[in-house]
C-alpha cells in the first residue's frame, strides 16, 4: 500500500493539548503527518516562528512519522508539492487565540485520582463543564503546574480573563518558590535566573512564559501600564527576544499611543 501523507496546518501559537490530540489521531490514519506552522500570518503571534516550531518539535521529539516545518506560501501549493493525500483540520468551539504553556515543561507524574479528573475534564471542554473536575484536581494537587495550566486554559477558553489571571498568579507563586527567586518581576535579575543551572532552565522558562501570559491578560483587561511594565522587564531579561516579548510590547505601546 502506498504511504499516505497528511498535512496539518496552523499557527500553533502555541501548540495545545487539542492540537496534539489531532496529530495523534492523524498518525493512526496516515503513514506520515506534517505539522505545518504558518510563518506569515495576519495575527500578531504570541510566540515567534522559531519558538512555535521548536515547541512542536520538542513535543513530538523521537516520534516516527511526524514532521514539523514552517511555511509562508499558499497551503495548496505546499500540499501539491509534497503530494499530500489530505489536509487535516481540527474543529473546536473555543477561542481562536489559545494560550497554553508547554506541558512538556511540567512532566511530573500526576497521582491516579488527579489524572482521572484531568481526563474527565478533557472531554467536557466543548460544553464548558470542565470547571468542576479541574477545580477538584487543583484542590488535590494545588502545586501541580500541569493542573494549573489546564485550569488556566479552561478559563481562557471561557473568556474568564480575571480567573485566568488569578491562576497565572498561582503558577508564578509556585515556580518562584521552587526556583528560590523573587515573585516580583521588577526584582528579578539574570543571576536569579541562572542560579539553578541547566537543570532548572525548563522551570525558569515556564516562569518567564507565565509572566508573559500575565502581562497579556493585563493588557486584555485594560490594565495596560501593569502589563507594559512586565513586558519591559522581560525584554530587559531576554534581550535576544527568545520569548517573543518585543512583538507583544510593540502592540501594547501601539494601542496606548
Amino acid at each position: 500500500m502506498k504511504p499516505l501523507l497528511a498535512v496539518y496546518p496552523g499557527t500553533f501559537d502555541p501548540i495545545t493539548n487539542g492540537h496534539v490530540d489531532v496529530v495523534e489521531r492523524a498518525t493512526q490514519l496516515f503513514s506520515r503527518v506534517v505539522v505545518l506552522v504558518a510563518r506569515n500570518t495576519s495575527k500578531t503571534p504570541l510566540f515567534s516562528d522559531d519558538e512555535r516550531i521548536g515547541m512542536i518539535r520538542e513535543v513530538f521529539k523521537g516520534r516516527k512519522g511526524i514532521e514539523v516545518q514552517g511555511f509562508d506560501g499558499l497551503l495548496v501549493d505546499y500540499a501539491l508539492r509534497r503530494k499530500a493525500s489530505v489536509i487535516v483540520r481540527g474543529l473546536r468551539a473555543v477561542s481562536d487565540f489559545e494560550v497554553e504553556f508547554q506541558m512538556a515543561l511540567t512532566n511530573k507524574t500526576l497521582a491516579p485520582d488527579v489524572e482521572a479528573l484531568m481526563e474527565q475534564a478533557g472531554g467536557l471542554y466543548g460544553e464548558g463543564a470542565a470547571e468542576q473536575p479541574l477545580l477538584e484536581a487543583q484542590r488535590r494537587a494545588p502545586e501541580s503546574l500541569n493542573v494549573l495550566v489546564a485550569v488556566y486554559r479552561f478559563y481562557y477558553y471561557q473568556h474568564r480573563l480575571e480567573d485566568a489571571l488569578a491562576v497565572a498568579a498561582q503558577a508564578l507563586s509556585v515556580t518562584s518558590r521552587r526556583l528560590g527567586i523573587p515573585l516580583d518581576c521588577s526584582l528579578l535579575t539574570h543571576e536569579h535566573l541562572s542560579q539553578g543551572g541547566p537543570a532548572a532552565m525548563a522551570l525558569v522558562r515556564f516562569h518567564l512564559l507565565s509572566l508573559k501570559a500575565r502581562a497579556y491578560l493585563l493588557l486584555r483587561l485594560g490594565r495596560k501600564e501593569e502589563g507594559r511594565a512586565i513586558l519591559i522587564r522581560l525584554l530587559e531579561l531576554d534581550s535576544h527576544n527568545r520569548l517573543g516579548v518585543r512583538q507583544l510590547l510593540e502592540v501594547a505601546e501601539g494601542s496606548a499611543a
